[in-house]
This record gives C-alpha cells, sequence and structure tokens, in this order.
C-alpha cells in the first residue's frame, strides 16, 4: 500500500490534470453518503469526521478528519486529516494520502473549474478573499484555465494579504493587497427623468415606471473585469462581478 506525502500530493495533482479530472468525474458521479460526526471529547469538542464516497466497480475511499479545537493552545494544528483509497471491486487498500494537501488542492480545483462556467473567458483580474491556507492556493489554480495578469488580495489580516501580493509577485504576477471591498457610490451625471405617463399596458397592470437617472455610456470609463473567489465562511465561492469606477446608471 503506498504511503503519499503532502509533497508527493502536490507532485501527482498539477491543476492542468487535476480540473479536467474533476469536470469529468461530478459528470461521472459517484456514490456519497451523508458525512459521519462524531465527538470525542465534548469538553474540548473533540471531532471525528468520516466522508466516504465509491464508484461501482473502481474506486473506493474515506476522508477522515480529526478536528480538535484545543490542540491550538498548545501550537499544534487544529485538524488533521487522511484519505484511504481501497478498489471498489476487491476492498483491497491502495493507498493512504495526506488529507490537508488533497483537501486544499481539489478545493480552489473545484472554484477554478466552477468559474469556467460563471466568469467571463476573457477575463485577466483575479480578486481572492482569503489569505489562508486554502485561500494562498487560489491564484495558481485560476492561471491553469484563465490567462490571469491581475491578482488583488483581500484579508481581514492586512499582514496576510500583503505576504500573499509578495508571494504572486515573486511568482511573476502583478499582485497587491486591497484593504476595502466596499463597492463604491455611484455618481449621478444628469438630473432625474420625469416618468412617462402610463401606457394602456402598464395601467391594466398597475406597474408604473420609476424615475431614472441617465447617463453618456461613451462618457463612462471601462469596467474592471474580475473573476472573484471568496473565502469567508464557505469553503469557496466563485462568481463574476464587474466593477465600474462610474457606473451607467
Amino acid at each position: 500500500m503506498l504511503n503519499i506525502d503532502a509533497q508527493q500530493t502536490i507532485t501527482a495533482l498539477p491543476f492542468h490534470d487535476l480540473i479536467p479530472a474533476l469536470r469529468q468525474g461530478f459528470v461521472h458521479g459517484a456514490s456519497t453518503p451523508a458525512r459521519h460526526h462524531h465527538t470525542v471529547d465534548a469538553d474540548t469538542d473533540a471531532t471525528l469526521l468520516l466522508m466516504p464516497a465509491w464508484s461501482h466497480g473502481e474506486f473506493l475511499g474515506v476522508k477522515l478528519v480529526n478536528v480538535f479545537p484545543a490542540n491550538g493552545l498548545h501550537g499544534r494544528p487544529a485538524l488533521s486529516s487522511a484519505f484511504v483509497l481501497a478498489s471498489a471491486a476487491t476492498g483491497e487498500h491502495l493507498a493512504i494520502i495526506d488529507g490537508n494537501e488533497l483537501t486544499r488542492r481539489r478545493t480552489v480545483a473545484t472554484s477554478a473549474l466552477a468559474a469556467t462556467y460563471l466568469a467571463r473567458p476573457e477575463s485577466t483580474t483575479h480578486l481572492v478573499v482569503g489569505a489562508g491556507h486554502v485561500g494562498s492556493l487560489v491564484a495558481e489554480a485560476y492561471r491553469s484555465v484563465f490567462d490571469i495578469r491581475t491578482v488583488l488580495v483581500h484579508d481581514r489580516s492586512s499582514g496576510h494579504a500583503h505576504r500573499l501580493a509578495d508571494t504572486l509577485n515573486q511568482q511573476g504576477l502583478d499582485a497587491r493587497a486591497v484593504a476595502d471591498l466596499a463597492p463604491r457610490p455611484p455618481k449621478p451625471t444628469s438630473s432625474a427623468v420625469p416618468p412617462s405617463p402610463p401606457s394602456q399596458s402598464s395601467r391594466a397592470t398597475g406597474w408604473n415606471p420609476a424615475p431614472t437617472s441617465t447617463s453618456s455610456a461613451a462618457s463612462a470609463p471601462p469596467c474592471e473585469r474580475l473573476t472573484t473567489s471568496a473565502y469567508a465562511a464557505a469553503p469557496f465561492s466563485s462568481t463574476r462581478h464587474r466593477r465600474c469606477t462610474n457606473p451607467v446608471i
């Protein structure tokens, strides 16, 4: 039986191979029972999680995750995981794989895969929200499916954001930390246009158009196109955004 450590997992799963494999895997499907949750020590909230999955006649796997929050008091990681791989045809155990790195790479690869369906194919700017253990790997995954040239990094800790931006700059990217994600308020460029008299159809439905503001699209600066990965409460979220410094209303 193979014992595959974190570095071997990284080497075996480059994103240009992993993302297409995940795409095929999601189409093919697998049996995935509900996650098992067991309390090991109620006083310290120590928990064991078991996550089984299998494809008929092919492979069977279980991810074992130990969550021990009190470890932080002693300078130890609070989470430790391993993935046990077996044959679904014979039940023979094939490998034990480092679960932390496997989960990290699968998470960001799935995010990048989702973005290929949700984001503009020509996106070149990538906003990464969260510069932790998982977030620090996102830009690499997205670069394998988009022509990313600029990476913006936001984190609750500005120090973490700047460190990740520095690391990405050393990798040849144009990366910088951003402190504020709040949208800029729109700048009105003309007075409100009075509503038109309701048409026959609007009178019939009770709908009455509200006042609107107008501006010239030609005078508005181009929008900055962003492929966004949000790492906050959820494991990941990918969507498409358009940020305009002077939006047309």
